[in-house]
């Protein structure tokens, strides 16, 4: 035996001497340690002769621990909750969230994962979404595999991604939703016009609509990468609803009041143009001619979309929200009329703005000026 041997040997039976002289008795790492039967000595907590515990424990004679199972020190039940020991599992007592294995302690009492508490907890991969939950994480929030997103799409980084041809717009007080670059070409609505889509489940002032553009229909060659235009709302709704998205309406989902169209934690197409309520135009508070294809006293021609990258905003990699052409979106009252957005090519600088709007008759479909975009 070499000597490096004889020396690893003897420190083992060392150590093992060691180890019987303070842990006799069992081999239960959660067992209490024997209690000592000298009765003239007191530990931390112990009152002399008696040998009872204090703050150890009936009887320890020794600091709690998290493995005692006793409930002491800053435990909020058996060996659990407090600031030292692992959250307590459910129907055990909490005073605070942190307390409990999912997050939730209400009436002193450790509750069990829900879809509808605001926190990320049981197999949610984000608050109140994904896993189990019926409810899909919308962009920019944590998944898994792609059923766990509403866009269908779980990024390499494990964060809902918006599809292709979209951008992340966020929203104010937490989450985010998908809004198109571009405005709808004509190379893209007549995938949707030769598909011959689906007049099913259509909101009742669609009913028989023809999706049709009055005019420039079937496009020039060279008009196929421009905005669509000519088309009514329910020709835009429709599309939209086709391709697996919406017409840009309420955050959440839904018609976006019409009166809330400058609210930034209501409209999406309003939320995605200002930054979160920041901006006047998308580039900034002050308008600057020829940012953006708007103002044009002389008529002008919408952009192209598929080469034109000028009239960035409100978040990056967002175009042509200003200007252009104006835009449908799913903000309709009563009487058939739905808010039109963002201003034409034509448009005078007031009406370039964000937070400007006008109105449109559900079926009106005779303007070059006014094409869409959808939102997810």
């Amino acid at each position: 035996m070499t000597l490096r041997s004889s020396t690893l040997l003897g420190l083992g039976f060392t150590a093992l001497a060691l180890s019987g002289a303070f842990s006799c008795g069992s081999d239960d790492p959660k067992s209490p340690p024997i209690q000592s039967t000298n009765t003239t000595s007191s530990g931390p907590g112990g009152t002399g002769g008696d040998g009872s515990g204090g703050a150890g424990g009936a009887g320890s004679g020794g600091a709690p621990t998290c493995l005692d199972e006793t409930q002491n020190g800053v435990e909020t039940d058996v060996d659990c909750g407090g600031v030292l020991c692992v959250p307590c599992d459910v129907g055990l007592t909490c005073e605070v969230a942190s307390d409990c294995v999912e997050k939730v302690c209400t009436g002193n009492v450790c509750q069990p994962a829900a879809c509808n508490d605001s926190i990320p907890n049981g197999d949610e991969t984000d608050a109140d979404c994904g896993g189990s939950c019926n409810n899909k994480c919308p962009a920019g929030q944590k998944c898994l595999d792609d059923a766990d997103c509403t866009t269908g799409k779980c990024g390499t980084n494990h964060v809902c991604a918006c599809p292709a041809g979209m951008v992340i717009a966020p929203i104010t007080g937490g989450g985010s939703h998908c809004i198109d670059a571009y405005e709808v070409t004509y190379a893209q609505y007549t995938v949707f016009y030769n598909a011959n889509p689906s007049l099913m489940n259509l909101p009742a002032a669609c009913v028989g609509n023809l999706f049709t553009p009055l005019d420039n229909w079937p496009p020039l060659p060279s008009k196929v990468g421009f905005p669509v235009t000519y088309i009514d709302w329910c020709d835009a709704y429709t599309y939209c609803r086709y391709v697996g998205k919406h017409l840009c309406g309420k955050i959440g989902g839904g018609t976006n009041d019409p009166a809330a169209h400058a609210d930034p934690t209501s409209s999406e197409w309003f939320n995605a143009c200002t930054a979160q309520g920041v901006n006047d135009f998308p580039y900034g508070d002050v308008y600057v001619q020829d940012n953006c294809n708007g103002n044009v006293p002389t008529g002008g021609s919408p952009v192209k979309q598929e080469s034109d990258s000028t009239c960035e905003g409100g978040v990056p990699g967002l175009y042509h929200m200003s200007g252009d052409v104006t835009e449908w979106e799913d903000s309709c009252d009563a009487g058939g009329q739905c808010r039109v957005r963002g201003g034409a090519y034509s448009t005078p600088v007031a009406g370039l703005r964000c937070d400007a709007s006008d109105f449109r008759a559900r079926s009106d479909n005779t303007h070059n000026d006014v094409g869409f975009r959808c939102c997810l």
